[in-house]
């Protein structure tokens, strides 16, 4: 299931599909990179996407998604100190769901 949703974001990416009015939703950041780093998907491909999207987020969530978004790509290249401090570096303050993801991440480095 999972290398079909990158497949399908591959898809929408080929296709210029996968922004709403120029930005990239957070959720889909989150989704992407999350999925990536659990199905074994290269490094280099999530460093692509992490680096490719992260300035289409909404300013408000740049930060932190940036700083989830490399936490699981260290986390994926074996870099687990690096890996915790960008977990550190995240706080989703309004998404109680999102933190808890952040903090069940963090436990799993």
């Amino acid at each position: 299931m999972a290398d079909e949703y990158l497949w399908w974001t591959e898809i929408k990416i080929k296709y210029d599909l996968l922004l709403e009015e120029g930005k990239l939703l957070p959720v889909i950041y989150r989704n992407v990179v999350s999925i990536a780093a659990i199905s074994n998907r290269s490094p280099d491909w999530m460093l692509r996407f992490i680096k490719q999207y992260i300035s289409l987020l909404p300013s408000e969530h740049r930060y932190t998604h940036e700083a989830f978004a490399y936490g699981l790509y260290y986390y994926r290249n074996k870099e687990f100190k690096q890996s915790i401090q960008s977990f550190l570096k995240a706080q989703a303050k309004d998404e109680p769901i999102f933190n808890a993801i952040i903090r069940r991440d963090r436990k799993s480095t």
